[in-house]
Formats: C-alpha cells, sequence, structure tokens
C-alpha cells in the first residue's frame, strides 16, 4: 500500500493601508515531499470616505448641484428629498434643514437658473457693451433653452408654485430690478430713456415668450408637420428680439 504523502502548509497574513484603501495580502507557503508551492491573493477594501466639513453656504451649494444633477435625469415627478440626499452624499434631514421641503428645493434650483442669466446681463451692463432687445431676449432662451428649465417651470405652473405669494421672482423683484439696471444703462451712455411701463410690457412679453416656447417648442412645430431644429429656434428669437426692438426704439410709445 502507497504511503500518504505528508503536506506541510503555513499561512501569513498582512494588512496595509495604501492611498485609502486597505490592502490585506495572504501568503500560503505549501511543502511536500521534493515539492514546493506558494500562493499570494491580495484583497483590496476601500475606505469610507472623509467626511468633508462644509459652511453652511458650501452645503447648500453643494445640496443644489445635485439636485440639478438629479431632477435633470428624474424630473420633478419622479425625484424625492432622499434621491437628492444619496447624490449629494448628505442625509434626508440635512437636506430639509436647509431646504425645508422638496418643493422649496426645486423652486431654489429653478431660481439658481433664472438669476445666472441675470447676473451675466447685469455684469454686461456693467462693463458698458453694446445692449439690444435682441441680446435680451437671447438671454431669456439662453435660460429657457435647457429641457431642465422646461421641466421646472412646467412643475412650477402645474403645481400652482408659481401663484404662490412666496415664489422666488415675487421675493426677490428680479425683473425689476433688471429694468432699474436699463434705465441706469441708458442714462449713462447717453441714450433716449424708455417709458418704464413699456419697457416692463416687453420683459414681460420676451419672459412668457421664451417660457412658452421652451414648453411648447416640441408640440408646436410638430402641429405644423415641421421638426424644431436650432435654425427655427433662431429665426423665432429673432423674429421676437425685432419686434422688441421696434417698439421700444419707436418715437411714440404710446
Amino acid at each position: 500500500m502507497a504511503r500518504a504523502t505528508k503536506t506541510r502548509e503555513k499561512t501569513k497574513t498582512k494588512t496595509k493601508v495604501r492611498g485609502g484603501r486597505v490592502v490585506t495580502t495572504t501568503t500560503t507557503k505549501r511543502k511536500a515531499k521534493g515539492t514546493k508551492t506558494k500562493t499570494t491573493t491580495e484583497t483590496i477594501t476601500e475606505l469610507p470616505a472623509k467626511r468633508t466639513r462644509r459652511t453652511p453656504e458650501e452645503a447648500r451649494a453643494h445640496i443644489l448641484a445635485a439636485a440639478r444633477a438629479v431632477l435633470s435625469e428624474l424630473g420633478p415627478d419622479k425625484a424625492g428629498l432622499k434621491d437628492i440626499a444619496r447624490e449629494a452624499g448628505v442625509s434626508h434631514g440635512l437636506v430639509t434643514h436647509y431646504f425645508g421641503t422638496f418643493e422649496a428645493l426645486v423652486e431654489e434650483t429653478l431660481a439658481l437658473q433664472v438669476m445666472s442669466a441675470r447676473e451675466r446681463l447685469l455684469s454686461a451692463l456693467t462693463d458698458g457693451e453694446q445692449i439690444t432687445a435682441a441680446r435680451v431676449v437671447h438671454e431669456f432662451f439662453e435660460v429657457v433653452d435647457d429641457p431642465l428649465y422646461g421641466r421646472l417651470a412646467a412643475w412650477a405652473l402645474l403645481s400652482g408654485r408659481f401663484e404662490n405669494d412666496d415664489f422666488f421672482s415675487r421675493r426677490n423683484k428680479g425683473p425689476a430690478s433688471f429694468a432699474d439696471a436699463i434705465e441706469a444703462w441708458l442714462a449713462a451712455s447717453g441714450r433716449p430713456p424708455i417709458d418704464r411701463d413699456e419697457l416692463e410690457t416687453m420683459m414681460v412679453l420676451a419672459i412668457t415668450t421664451a417660457l412658452g416656447y421652451a414648453i411648447g417648442r416640441e408640440t408646436l412645430w410638430d402641429s405644423f408637420g415641421r421638426t424644431p431644429t436650432k435654425a427655427r429656434d433662431r429665426r423665432f428669437r429673432d423674429l421676437v428680439g425685432d419686434v422688441i426692438e421696434r417698439r421700444l426704439t419707436r418715437d411714440d410709445p404710446g
């Protein structure tokens, strides 16, 4: 009868931390009659990310960036605070601490897009650039051209947030401050003033036209048997800008 081969086995385990990872190396040595083998395996485990301490302003900005990403992907009808908290890597409670409700967070995301466009125009006025009605209309359309804006604006209208007394445009009076800036720019550049009522009416026309186009663009062109294209978008913007430009520069605004 053949004698069983005696095998000796020795195992060593070492653990090190490398670049935010735990690396566990296991080495097994086996020795039998006339043969030696050595097997090494590594197991890598990611360490939990260190929690970043943010100021309240940084935390709000971080959550808003996450909200934009989630709302772009899911839309306001399918997303919730938990989805946004997960994307931001923060607790649900922290999101509600800064924004209160999902509706308030969505509205804040919408407000950021509108305010960024207003800041671009105000900066252009301050820098002394040539500002025309067509340029203002273009900026309004640039805001609503983002598909996310159309979804959020439609949500605000359909959910009734648009009619609330605390809706952001009513709170911060953004359109009024922009009209003030246009009047100041006209005076500083030596240009003739524009009747305030006329200026505000043309701004309402530009805003509502841009908003309506963003929401109904696909359906409206399809109803003519047409496909919406960048060329058609540009032609529509130019037409609206020309109409407003002619109205504002005529001698008798009445």
